[in-house]
């Protein structure tokens, strides 16, 4: 154990399999939890986004423990350990506050601490996940240096010349070129990556251990609970409203800049390793604002048909698990897989389903209305004609969808990448 390099393996894999376990452990309660008499009953479509979080939460334990046991010497591998560590209790604690809601008056008395406790954890693996995820940017597929940086190049002196809004915008961009180069400077280090994502996360729970140890209960709606408790409140909302405005954004962008700057710098296997991770992320990201932009359209329109209801959910959930696969397909594999020739077909399928489900679920409530009402036929008639209107619709949009989404050919690909190579 004199080794640093084997003392390095040893306390990451006793952290890394610690934070695993406990997102394991959670998934497992929530598991067992479903059928309590405490927990609240759920929707079939609740039910469907928590099988799909369970399963992307689970194959993130699996990929994890895999990297912790057998590439725990790399550091890619390590980060990206951490990073769906992070994801996966970042889902095993929102699905399991979805399945204990407040409680009840048959909750055991752990109950009540834990649904408390759940929304710190959620709001640590929200600063760890970003955190972990930048650090893998800047050592995959080899660790960058400040030697790759290229430093900006001093502002040319033009006189007078350029005072319009284009000259006024490349000014601004200047001046934030050097501070920006000096932050990718200092984030390639990933102590300082790490303290502030630790700090900043863990500080709320670390107030509520402190307001339980001292007899202080949670904050109340009167406002009558006792000041430390009022300070980890505080707390907590400003720590988020940093996050969504500075740590996120700071750290994705940063992220996107070293995987970009990777990219030129590897070789051809290298930067197939890479498309595979930018196309998960890509994926997962997609899935999430989809998510959004149909629940919110589903309000608007008013569509209360189950099967509709429970799509935002479901590609959310295949989003995520993509983006967790892609990941492990980037560490594990060598390169000579093309990522354009497996995610973007699946792109194809997946939205062309959606486009048929849309179809089945309107039709079928128009057939129901008309052929109901109005001629007395069956409601199973409605049914029939639905799937025979998505059926024709499926060959009309199969070929639209997948023109616009059309995979690059393995050909294709490495003839752009001796293009860019050859410049």
């Amino acid at each position: 154990m004199r080794d640093p390099a084997v003392r390095g393996v040893v306390a990451f894999r006793a952290g890394a399999g610690a934070l695993l376990l406990v997102a394991a452990g959670m998934l497992v309660l929530q598991l067992a939890s479903l059928g309590a008499p405490y927990a609240a009953p759920r929707s079939i479509r609740t039910l469907i986004e928590m099988a799909l979080g369970q399963a992307t939460a689970f194959t993130a334990c699996g990929i994890g423990f895999a990297l912790a046991w057998r590439a725990a010497h790399r550091p890619a591998a390590r980060a990206l350990t951490w990073f769906l560590g992070s994801l996966a209790l970042f889902w095993a604690s929102v699905y399991l506050a979805v399945v204990l809601g407040r409680g009840g008056p048959d909750a055991p008395a752990w109950v009540r601490p834990l649904i408390e406790v759940d929304g710190l954890i959620i709001h640590l693996a929200l600063w760890l996940a970003p955190a972990a995820f930048l650090s893998f940017s800047t050592v995959f597929p080899r660790p960058l240096t400040p030697a790759d940086l290229v430093p900006p190049s001093p502002p040319a002196d033009r006189g007078g010349a350029g005072k319009g809004v284009r000259a006024v915008a490349a000014r601004v961009v200047r001046l934030g070129a050097r501070p920006g180069y000096w932050l990718r400077r200092l984030l390639l280090r990933p102590r300082p990556v790490w303290a502030v994502a630790i700090v900043a996360g863990s500080l709320p729970l670390l107030l509520y251990v402190i307001a339980r140890v001292v007899g202080a209960e949670s904050v109340g709606v009167d406002g009558t609970s006792p000041l430390i408790a009022r300070i980890g409140a505080a707390t907590l909302g400003v720590l988020i409203a940093l996050f969504i405005v500075v740590g996120a954004p700071v750290a994705i962008l940063i992220s996107a800049l070293n995987l970009r700057l990777s990219y030129r710098l590897a070789d051809v296997d290298d930067r197939r390793r890479i498309r595979w991770i930018v196309d998960g992320c890509v994926v997962g990201t997609v899935g999430l604002f989809a998510n959004i932009a149909l629940q919110s359209v589903m309000q608007q329109l008013g569509l209360e048909h189950p099967v509709a209801k429970a799509i935002p959910g479901t590609i959310l959930g295949l989003g995520n698990l993509a983006m967790v696969i892609c990941l492990a397909v980037g560490v594990f594999y060598d390169g000579a897989l093309e990522s354009s020739l497996i995610v973007r077909r699946s792109a194809v399928y997946t939205a062309f389903g959606v486009l048929i489900t849309f179809v089945f679920a309107g039709v079928e409530n128009i057939a129901s209305s008309l052929l109901s009402a109005r001629l007395g036929l069956p409601d199973g008639a409605s049914s029939f004609i639905a799937g025979g209107a998505a059926a024709l619709a499926f060959g009309a949009l199969r070929s639209t969808v997948a023109r616009i989404v059309r995979p690059r050919s393995a050909d294709a690909v490495e003839t752009v990448e001796r293009v860019v190579a050859a410049e």
